[in-house]
């Protein structure tokens, strides 16, 4: 994976909703050039959050294994947007995350765990 390209890696899983994708980016004032930690925290996790709230099993499966490539990448930035961008605007709600945590890879719930002291959560 390539740090400036995980959103575009991101949304080539999602094709279908390409759409959904665009009207979120203007409504958050996402753009092309900017740095993945903004797509995802404005446009990723609210997507996440929708998909489990209309179990939608299969995608969030997608997203997942797509997240656990991210925590086992080779470059730092790339698990960087997985952890302190993705997981931590999740933990924000834990009865989210605790619907999430099924759905995770080894390598995720072990950076969750990691992070668990600062963000008071129990991984």
């Amino acid at each position: 994976m390539k740090y400036e390209e995980l959103y575009i890696e991101f949304k080539n899983l999602f094709p279908e909703d390409l759409e959904l994708f665009k009207k979120s980016e203007k409504e958050n004032y996402v753009e092309d050039g900017d740095k993945p930690h903004i797509p995802f925290g404005s446009v990723v996790v609210p997507y996440i959050r929708a998909l489990l709230k209309n179990n939608e099993e299969e995608k969030l499966r997608k997203f997942f294994a797509f997240l656990e490539e991210m925590e086992k990448d080779k470059d730092p930035k790339v698990a960087e947007v997985a952890e302190f961008t993705v997981l931590e605007q999740l933990s924000d709600n834990k009865d989210e995350l605790e619907r999430l945590k099924p759905y995770m890879g080894p390598e995720t719930r072990a950076a969750l765990h990691a992070m668990a002291w600062w963000l008071n959560i129990d991984a």
